[in-house]
């Protein structure tokens, strides 16, 4: 949702402090009353550097997220709310081996681990943050890059796949019990 508590006029704003020489494009898939306000921001960092492309494509059902992340390369999903707790977005991403940058609060260190998959951020109002850890991202070498892919899949696998966790959550309440 584009609400003040998600920030996601941070990313924008990020985005329009970065002065790397390669192509960006950004898609945020969601809506809400901050889109109005968040498209005419986009319109305006487009026009101010030909290097950012931006799309806003609005709320998709959960079937049409999974079938984005299946058709487009990925590169690093951003979460940048003030309150989260372990959110099932960066499950999302991280089921497709998406590594996440993300605000480092409420349960959000649980699954986000930097340096293993993704960077977890200090909570600031400073839109440079985003911005310098965006960069840092982009200055990975292919290698710890696909590193950070194969740690979010990890995550994902060992902690978040709900057909796993449901089987062994079944088995632990079907098991007999043992009494001594």
């Amino acid at each position: 949702f584009v609400i003040d508590r998600k920030r996601v006029h941070k990313i924008a704003e990020a985005l329009q402090l970065m002065q790397l020489d390669i192509r960006v494009k950004w898609t945020h898939i969601g809506s809400g009353p901050g889109i109005d306000k968040l498209r005419q921001l986009c319109q305006d960092i487009c026009r101010m550097n030909p290097n950012i492309s931006i799309e806003l494509p609005g709320t998709m059902p959960n079937a049409s997220v999974k079938d984005f992340y299946s058709k487009n390369y990925v590169d690093l999903f951003i979460n940048v709310s003030v309150t989260k707790s372990v959110p099932v977005s960066i499950m999302e991403a991280m089921s497709a081996g998406v590594p996440c940058l993300a605000t480092d609060v409420d349960g959000v260190s649980e699954i986000v681990r930097d340096g293993i998959n993704g960077i977890l951020l200090p909570l600031s109002d400073d839109s440079k943050v985003i911005s310098n850890a965006l960069k840092r991202f982009y200055e990975l070498t292919p290698n710890e890059k696909v590193a950070l892919r194969k740690g979010a899949f990890k995550t994902w696998e060992q902690d978040y796949n709900a057909d796993k966790n449901y089987e062994s959550f079944i088995r632990s309440i079907t098991a007999p019990i043992n009494r001594v």
